[in-house]
């Protein structure tokens, strides 16, 4: 059989073997229809050329060199020779059109190329933002890769951030296709982490490759599961990680015995979130709606099932840490129940429980919260699982003083034509609020609003809803613009009642602000000669902080 045969063989998905005569592949579930690249006709999964206009059809409708960005490729051959052979963890990223081929039902070919082509761009785009690598383009869809050929010690996380960014800007595409052309075009995205030999990397950039296990079936399974408009992951994105933080213990470097014995007997991980604020950008979502309350819990119950059944799994495989037996989990008792908090699904806690109680974990404590300050910047994400301080501010680092934008905010305004330089003058003088613009709809008001903006009682209430599977601590930051005694009496006290074990920092407004004089108002603001008369404390004022 030739090279070109075999590869016609194989599932354009997964690159499975598939029989001549099936209907859907029997590992990730795909229908057997393609579309030809020319002329989008349909064709079937066997076939070398199409039956409508002769243009030759492979496993690659297009070379991954004809579409990779030269910044990448450019990385991708500088690290070939050192990745063939390797066996590295990926993950893995399917996306496609759901019902392309009822879509183009009828439709002259090319029209269906002008309609398929932007949101297929679309998905390259958003999978090179984040440094991912396509790999196979299928028509309707892609298959790309995070973690090889271009490693990232991030790679699930970049693969989350590029199926979100797909979504949104392929509902986008699909609002104007709608409106322009009466076309319903929706989008599926299916992730999956594991592992992947590199068998070879083309001078075209098409990486071979041979997955261990379930990696890409089961991404493309996820796919094909997934609701219109919907993201669906397996929970291998999450119990990865707690494999690489348990692997950390035993590889770190301890400056004194004592720390070394007790990492050792204890093996506590801390894995955590950030860019809960971002989530909610992308999901349209008022920080303190139910919604996104709801949601916040959701995430915090997934990522502690999870860690907590791969540690389970670790256990398995080498061994249940030394102390296991001196906690509480050895009992029977999680987190969730010292907070007297019922998880969504009861029957699969249950499960797991006995598994813990037959088993035991490799790890004592597994959640933990930081704040996520220095990293959430370089990933340009908001911190943990705060709300964003303001929707355009200057960040002063070492290396120089930046301006930083919501982009979120500014592709909203672009859409509705209001990102003009008058507008971005008028969100500097409002120090990055934008609840006084009146020109801008009370919907995107309610969704921007700065972390000022946001009652404290609501991050306080979504917290403790949160710390229900959170077996370590979280970093709770609190801010009030201009605190008084009573305020944080009040507000420390209602944290305490909600059974919140730690808060962090409490962040005030800055007393002074930065001279806004590059705006283009037509004048500096400057500041008023006049004094104010001078505060001081009197013995009479019954209101003064100082004598309370």
């Amino acid at each position: 059989m030739s090279d070109g045969e075999a590869e016609a063989t194989r599932c354009p998905r997964c690159r499975a073997p598939a029989a001549e005569a099936a209907a859907f592949c029997e590992e990730c579930g795909a229908r057997f229809e393609r579309v030809c690249p020319s002329c989008r006709a349909p064709v079937g999964v066997s076939a070398r050329f199409c039956r409508s206009c002769g243009a030759p059809l492979g496993a690659d409708d297009r070379s991954p060199a004809s579409f990779t960005p030269s910044h990448l490729a450019s990385k991708i051959l500088a690290s070939r020779a050192a990745l063939e052979g390797e066996r590295k963890q990926v993950t893995a990223l399917f996306a496609d059109l759901r019902g392309s081929m009822e879509l183009l039902e009828g439709v002259d070919p090319e029209e269906a190329r002008r309609l398929m082509d932007p949101a297929v761009q679309i998905m390259m785009d958003a999978v090179h933002r984040y440094e991912g690598t396509v790999n196979h383009v299928l028509g309707d869809g892609i298959m790309a890769l995070f973690g090889a050929p271009i490693a990232h010690e991030d790679a699930p996380r970049r693969a989350l951030y590029a199926a979100l960014a797909i979504r949104d800007s392929v509902a986008r595409y699909g609002e104007q296709a709608r409106r322009e052309r009466g076309a319903v075009i929706q989008v599926r995205v299916g992730v999956n982490s594991g592992e992947v030999v590199v068998r070879a990397i083309g001078s075209d950039l098409h990486m071979d490759y041979s997955a261990i296990g379930q990696t890409t079936h089961l991404a493309a399974r996820m796919e094909q599961l997934a609701p219109p408009g919907g993201i669906r992951l397996t929970a291998e994105t999450v119990r990865l990680a707690v494999r690489q933080l348990d692997r950390v213990i035993d590889l770190n470097f301890y400056p004194i015995e004592t720390a070394r014995r007790a990492n050792l007997r204890w093996r506590p991980v801390g894995l955590g979130a950030m860019g809960l604020q971002d989530v909610f950008f992308k999901l349209r979502l008022p920080f303190d709606s139910d919604a996104a309350r709801a949601l916040s819990r959701d995430i915090a119950e997934a990522i502690y099932f999870h860690a907590l059944s791969a540690s389970c799994e670790l256990a398995i495989e080498r061994g249940r840490h030394p102390s296991f037996n001196d906690t509480r989990a050895a009992g029977g008792e999680l987190q969730f129940d010292a907070w007297d908090a019922a998880p969504a699904a009861p029957e699969r806690w249950n499960a797991l429980r006995a598994r813990i109680a037959e088993h035991g974990l490799r790890n004592s404590l597994l959640i933990a919260i930081a704040p996520t300050a220095t990293i959430a910047s370089i990933a340009g994400c908001c911190e943990c699982i705060e709300p964003q301080v303001s929707n355009l501010f200057k960040r002063e680092t070492l290396s120089g003083d930046f301006l930083v934008v919501n982009r979120y905010l500014a592709e909203e305004l672009k859409a509705l034509g209001l990102w003009t330089p008058e507008m971005r003058d008028r969100i500097k003088l409002a120090e990055g609020s934008i609840q006084a613009i009146g020109e801008i709809p009370q919907t995107l008001r309610e969704i921007y609003r700065t972390v000022w903006e946001v009652p404290m009682r609501s991050l306080i209430d979504m917290a403790a809803e949160r710390g229900a599977f959170i077996d370590q601590s979280q970093s709770l930051n609190l801010f009030i613009e201009s605190p008084n005694i009573g305020q944080l009496s009040s507000m420390y006290m209602y944290a305490w009642k909600r059974g919140l074990k730690t808060t962090y920092y409490l962040r005030a407004m800055g007393a002074t602000h930065a001279e806004k004089s590059t705006t283009k108002t037509g004048h500096l603001n400057a500041v008023p000669m006049e004094t104010e008369e001078v505060k001081a404390c009197a013995i009479d004022n019954p209101d003064c902080e100082a004598c309370q």
